[in-house]
């Protein structure tokens, strides 16, 4: 062990989880309450709404998180469009963690048809026809929503159409392909190979290749694993928090 007077400062540590697009912080309640369990504080985790996420980068609002938690040994998971608004942060360069823990999320969320060089992404005109939907009825279109994916009901409360809507927008214009390509944040991406809004998942293995991303990329692709991996695959992704904690604090020691 190093001599504690060599040491550098104390460097803060954290976890913070971005909930996805309908879904308040709230959703990562049965998660954090089984980190506990095992033993991490829940004093270190810090949750945050989707909306409150995009306002900051797409309205100029105050940043949901404190200046600690944006950079230095903090790790960060978002969920669907939480992941997708986190990739858009260390984009812009607001957002450096020492683990990105993107799940259920692609750098790009919509197809892309360019020939041999085409995205899988979901067709514009089911995004568009979500979006309408919400428009003209947001309770009945998250109850479509939620049946056809598998989601708990789970919502501590449910954001207004107009709220809804900027999020599909947001999620359509983030496309940070290019940027992974020159990225060296370490990203662990984790996909259910049944998720329909992740078209043909099983390709994830050839992302390195396909994106030009960097070794620090990893890919975890759960089998039978749908777009509820928060809650089906909940002790999954705790063990990813917890061994991604323990290897921050062990290259600090």
């Amino acid at each position: 062990m190093a001599d504690p007077q060599s040491l550098p400062p104390a460097i803060p540590q954290g976890i913070v989880l971005v909930s996805g697009w309908s879904f308040t912080a709230g959703m990562w309640r049965g998660l954090i309450d089984e980190c506990m369990r095992q033993g991490l504080p829940e004093s270190l985790i810090t949750v945050v709404d989707w909306f409150d996420m995009g306002r900051w980068l797409f309205d100029k609002a105050p940043c949901p998180v404190t200046e600690s938690l944006q950079a230095g040994q903090v790790i960060w998971m978002g969920w669907s469009l939480g992941g997708s608004l986190m990739l858009e942060a260390m984009a812009r360069n607001q957002l450096h963690p020492t683990q990105a823990i993107i799940v259920s999320a692609w750098p790009r969320f919509l197809a892309e048809d360019l020939g041999n060089a085409a995205w899988p992404g979901v067709p514009r005109k089911n995004w568009r026809a979500l979006r309408h939907q919400v428009q003209r009825d947001s309770d009945a279109a998250l109850v479509q929503f939620d049946r056809w994916l598998g989601l708990p009901d789970t919502r501590d409360c449910q954001r207004g159409s107009a709220d809804l809507v900027r999020g599909l927008d947001w999620l359509a214009a983030i496309d940070q392909r290019v940027w992974l390509e020159t990225s060296t944040v370490p990203i662990t991406w984790v996909c259910g190979t049944h998720d329909p809004l992740l078209p043909l998942p099983q390709c994830a293995s050839a992302w390195p290749e396909k994106l030009q991303t960097n070794p620090a990329n990893r890919w975890d692709v759960l089998a039978e694993g749908g777009h509820d991996i928060p809650w089906s695959h909940r002790n999954f992704l705790i063990e990813l928090l917890l061994a991604h904690k323990n290897k921050t604090r062990d290259t600090h020691v």
